[in-house]
């Protein structure tokens, strides 16, 4: 009953770190966990984070949320290779068909949608943390997918042929996971869904989530006045917001297309025959980055760290 235990490396926060156990029996036999060809990893994060939107769906309603098709709230089955229990203290989960067989339909688009979110500026990144068990055939048949402002955030393993289309996501516990919302959420707001859409052939469990939350990690400081429509000391520019991505960021500093630098006399001028459109500078917006946990900040993807680590190729072809 004992079992076994270890303790990961910290990582610097703002950081996630991605691992996975493989235990070896005296007779021979061999455990990996995950065992999920699909998402080989599991997910940590390092670092406190700010919640701005958090539900477990104790509600049993999803307040807010648009649910669509077979979409629903409700304490898990168990059936179709989903949870037999919800991954928060409260018995309900938000889920595909999570009271009858368990399974999405075939040939069908089945979403659910999000209220929309504001973010406060300031932070270093915006971030969805949530915990997640999903089943999904090859996302070469069928695609469960994550969206931001309607824009793909996340989906399952693709093959690139029906030859080796068998890479199945399974997830078989409760996964924390990591999503960087960053891109989406520089406005000051964001709305998410997540998806199924199938085809004919094999359907599983889809979709089932808990614990949700969006949070900010970090903070960036703010000149003051920053804001307020009036240029002043430190800032490069001022236009009357603390919103990013519109040309003048949350600090009061030019970002984007908009910015302008001074001439080097060195260099020649954009209008001057030769000048490839490779040598201007596009004036690309920072990267922002975003995490979502209950406990914790802004995820950068580090090197697989874990107890042991274990190549797994699972290649089969698919049963026609």
């Amino acid at each position: 009953e004992g079992g076994f235990a270890a303790r990961l490396p910290p990582l610097p926060d703002g950081q996630v770190m991605v691992y996975r156990s493989v235990v070896n029996y005296s007779i021979g036999a061999e455990r990996v966990v995950p065992a999920n060809l699909g998402e080989p990893w599991l997910e940590h994060w390092f670092g406190p984070v700010e919640p701005i939107y958090c539900t477990s769906f104790d509600d049993g309603v999803a307040e807010g949320w648009q649910l669509n098709g077979t979409w629903e709230v409700g304490p898990p089955q168990g059936q179709g290779g989903d949870p037999s229990a919800a991954a928060g203290d409260d018995p309900f989960v938000l889920g595909l068909d999570v009271s009858s067989d368990g399974l999405y339909p075939a040939w069908s688009s089945e979403s659910v949608v999000s209220p929309t979110i504001t973010i406060p500026s300031g932070y270093e990144s915006v971030r969805l943390h949530y915990q997640r068990w999903l089943t999904v055939e090859d996302g070469f048949y069928d695609q469960a997918t994550i969206l931001a402002d309607g824009q793909p955030a996340w989906s399952n393993f693709a093959s690139t042929n029906d030859f080796e289309a068998t890479t199945h996501h399974r997830d078989a516990q409760w996964a924390f996971h990591d999503v960087d919302l960053s891109p989406w959420a520089s406005d000051g707001q964001v709305t998410l869904a997540f998806e199924v859409n199938s085809d004919g052939g094999l359907e599983m469990g889809g979709w089932t989530i808990d614990e949700l939350c969006v949070v900010g990690y970090g903070t960036i400081n703010t000149l003051p006045g920053c804001g307020d429509g009036v240029l002043g000391e430190g800032e490069q520019c001022d236009d009357g917001n603390q919103v990013a991505g519109d040309g003048c960021s949350a600090q009061c500093q030019n970002e984007g297309p908009g910015q302008e630098e001074e001439p080097d006399e060195d260099e020649p001028d954009e209008d001057e025959p030769g000048l490839d459109d490779d040598d201007l500078d596009d004036g690309g917006l920072v990267s922002r980055g975003c995490d979502c946990h209950a406990r914790a900040p802004q995820q950068q993807r580090s090197g697989a760290l874990g107890l042991l680590t274990l190549l797994l190729l699972g290649w089969r072809r698919r049963d026609r």
